[in-house]
């Protein structure tokens, strides 16, 4: 079962969701959500859309005493819990300082506008994955970069607006 929290640090709560579910939560509940707890052989998917829709993350058999790792705090309005598969995703982290260090958050999937401008300085990303970052370049402004690798200085010193992370399909005959 994967319990779900209220408040940060596992606080507020919990709230079970059976194995092999797939939820709709209403959106009253949802955006509680602030820390989660995931069965060993289980992975939890919280999506920021309704009817697993949107923006999301992959949290396999590990416990997360703050979704605002993940810049996920308050955002879920529907989720997915069922036994691993072999193949589990990595998110991609971000880190604020050059040579992965300072604070650092892990990136969800798909597109998220930050809540505020924010500065970073370095990026790891996991084989097989593309981030985008969007910077801000005055008021009106912005240019994104594409990264497709681990990077331990980011090439510019404008603060991001905004991210975006896709996995990178090919096929092979």
């Amino acid at each position: 079962m994967a319990l779900l929290y209220r408040g940060d640090r596992f606080q507020g709560g919990p709230i079970g969701i059976a194995t092999d579910a797939t939820a709709y939560v209403a959106t009253g509940f949802a955006p509680t959500i602030r820390s989660v707890k995931v069965h060993p052989e289980y992975e939890l998917i919280l999506y920021d859309q309704e009817k697993n829709s949107g923006s999301y993350i992959v949290l396999s058999g590990r416990d997360v005493p703050s979704l605002e790792e993940y810049y996920f705090s308050g955002r879920m309005l529907s989720l997915r819990y069922s036994r691993k598969t072999e193949m589990t995703l990595q998110h991609p982290q971000i880190f604020g300082g050059q040579s992965y260090g300072g604070e650092h958050h892990f990136l969800p999937f798909g597109t998220t506008d930050l809540p505020e401008l924010t500065f970073f300085g370095s990026l790891k990303v996991p084989a097989g994955m593309t981030v985008t970052l969007t910077t801000a370049i005055g008021p009106r402004s912005s240019k994104s970069y594409d990264f497709t690798s681990d990077t331990s200085e980011l090439p510019f010193s404008d603060p991001v607006k905004s991210v975006s992370v896709r996995v990178n399909l090919s096929r092979e005959f």
